[in-house]
């Protein structure tokens, strides 16, 4: 249904697989874009004194100037997800290059790359100084977000590379497709396409409670105000949990499957 209220943000040359509100002041909000043409878009979407909304900056993600359209040279890195910390001021972006790069959201600057997974990284979440990625390769790796560089140096000038990898957190045998920080409870929860949802006590690196489901579980959010997640499946539906207590749940077929 076209209620005449829609904008069209043009500048992506392929799917964008990846938005992101960033709060970048007290009552300021940008959006961030990404997907397969490994261009990262910065939106102003306000709506002040009538101004429309619009393309605030760019850059791309890969390191070219420009799209490589020959097929030759190094394959174009296509961004599948984005976080950001508003402290840090930085991006997070995580793709099918198998890593986590860092960017400065003050000069777009790549300040540094978590790398040790060996697929492409699917999801993000920020807790503090503690940043969580998900894989292809069926892992959550916990890293420590931003480095302090060492002193007299920038990380502007010679981005920093390895050496921040904290833990990883290994219980899902499919696609880690979504991961969220519990702000009531402290966990981490990671959903993916075993039909898992599981809640980390990260910092012991113990799962404290598992909901099974028989499809396979492709996006997760948590709600807020209340003790609930949220989880989309790959046969159309969006199932809610109670996010503090013991649950059932039956899956497509029937069967039922159990939480604990």
């Amino acid at each position: 249904m076209d209620t005449n209220t829609s904008v069209d943000l043009l500048q992506h040359s392929n799917s964008i697989m990846a938005l992101h509100m960033a709060q970048v002041g007290k009552q300021d909000e940008l959006l961030l874009s990404s997907g397969y043409d490994g261009l990262l878009c910065v939106w102003d979407v306000r709506t002040l004194r009538g101004t429309r909304p619009h393309l605030f900056g760019r850059f791309k993600t890969d390191g070219a100037a420009h799209i490589n359209r020959s097929g030759l040279g190094p394959p174009r890195c296509e961004i599948l997800c984005l976080e950001y910390d508003r402290v840090k001021r930085v991006i997070f972006t995580g793709g099918n290059d198998c890593t986590v790069k860092v960017w400065s959201f003050n000069t777009y600057d790549l300040l540094g790359r978590h790398s040790g997974h060996h697929e492409p990284v699917t999801c993000l979440a920020l807790d503090g100084n503690f940043l969580f990625s998900g894989s292809e390769d069926t892992s959550v790796r916990i890293w420590d977000a931003v480095p302090a560089p060492p002193h007299g140096t920038s990380y502007a000038a010679c981005p920093f590379s390895g050496g921040t990898h904290l833990k990883s957190l290994c219980c899902h045998t499919g696609t880690v497709t979504g991961l969220a920080v519990s702000q009531l409870s402290g966990h981490l929860l990671s959903c993916a396409s075993d039909g898992l949802v599981l809640f980390w006590d990260y910092v012991a690196g113990k799962v404290v409670r598992k909901i099974e489901h028989r499809d396979e579980l492709s996006c997760m959010a948590l709600r807020p105000d209340v003790s609930e997640v949220l989880v989309g499946t790959r046969s159309n539906n969006v199932l809610r949990f109670p996010a503090g207590e013991a649950v059932r749940v039956k899956g497509k077929t029937g069967r039922e499957g159990h939480a604990r």
